[in-house]
């Protein structure tokens, strides 16, 4: 990234008298960088915090969402199991929902999961992996979140 550092006395003169001529001329310094191409697109930071819970040849992949993400929306988010490739895609609601499910996995073998998150100027790197988690036949996949109920002792 483009960087200009000036100093006051590059001026050889008072600057305080002639602020605005300086704020101006650091607005069109700006101006000019931005349309040369000086504000480079970045993508999003990785998600963070990614945890499983495994059910019956299926997996709920939960994560927090990247905090630096140039200011602009997340639009999807995709968590991969680590052998296999399996994946879900996450594109809904506004933010989009930081979870998805993950079908046809192996019962009994064990997975982690790495998350991405999309913008419009690209996809982050993976997160750092999940905790292992095994899917077994016969276990629910309860979402306990959606489920739960908070009491408040006063």
């Amino acid at each position: 990234m483009n960087s200009i550092t000036v100093k006051t006395a590059d001026f050889g003169c008072d600057t305080g008298r002639y602020w605005h001529a300086v704020r101006w001329l650091f607005s069109v310094m700006f101006l000019v960088m931005l349309m040369a191409g000086g504000a480079e697109a970045a993508a999003p930071d990785a998600p963070t915090s990614v945890t499983v819970r495994a059910g019956d040849t299926n997996a709920l992949v939960r994560w927090i969402a990247p905090i630096n993400t140039s200011g602009l929306l997340v639009t999807s988010y995709t968590a991969t199991a680590s052998s296999g490739g399996a994946s879900c895609t996450s594109n809904s609601g506004t933010p989009v929902t930081p979870s998805c499910t993950i079908n046809g996995l192996s019962n009994n073998t064990a997975y982690t999961f790495t998350v991405t998150a999309t913008t419009a100027d690209g996809t982050s790197v993976s997160s750092i992996a999940s905790a292992a988690a095994t899917p077994l036949a016969g276990t629910e996949n309860i979402n306990l979140l959606s489920n739960f109920i908070v009491s408040v002792w006063i």
